[in-house]
């Protein structure tokens, strides 16, 4: 579950962080930044949607090299186009998703042509990985824990029995419950 999302020089947010609930209403006059709120969840879909399917890459960003995963525009459901406030395209643009088991997804905007999607992990030694379709016959690193939802009558790889609102962790061979987003927390 998403806990807060911190905005950074993105479009009519220049510093701006939201700490999110279980159920969150948007309110305010027009031109505050509700619709700029839903164009960051619809930039994090198209983003997790394309990243799943890939292993994060080294990208050279100016002078820096970081890993991730660069989004092709034309993945994107909003433009790039003055993205950045006020036009200061010489500051960092992002936006940063903090998720409650720590992790944090963070999309980059670089020269009104550039998204990358970084993930950090927020547990030590933790190896979560990106939720891949049930068709896919590898499953790539990246730091969202990897699930696998069987039918009810189905056992964990340690043995144990779960029901079917329960998913198998890979990694630890645990159970874990599947009723929450795409991003568990």
């Amino acid at each position: 579950m998403f806990t807060t999302i911190k905005f950074r020089n993105f479009k009519c947010l220049r510093d701006f962080t939201v700490h999110l609930r279980t159920t969150n209403v948007l309110v305010g006059p027009n031109n505050s930044g509700k619709s700029t709120i839903l164009d960051a969840f619809r930039a994090l879909a198209s983003a997790h949607a394309f990243a799943s399917r890939r292993n994060p890459t080294i990208i050279s960003v100016g002078t820096e090299t970081i890993e991730g995963y660069e989004i092709p525009v034309s993945k994107l459901p909003i433009s790039l186009e003055n993205i950045h406030s006020d036009y200061r395209t010489d500051e960092e643009t992002s936006i940063t998703f903090f998720l409650q088991n720590g992790n944090k997804l963070r999309l980059l905007f670089h020269d009104n042509s550039r998204c990358i999607l970084q993930v950090e992990s927020g547990a030590p030694h933790s190896s979560a990985n990106i939720s891949r379709p049930q068709s896919a016959r590898f499953q790539r690193s990246a730091p969202w824990r990897r699930t696998s939802i069987c039918s009810p009558t189905s056992t964990c790889n340690n043995g144990k029995a779960r029901d079917a609102r329960t998913a198998c962790s890979e990694t630890s061979g645990t159970a874990v419950n599947t009723n929450s987003p795409p991003f568990k927390g």
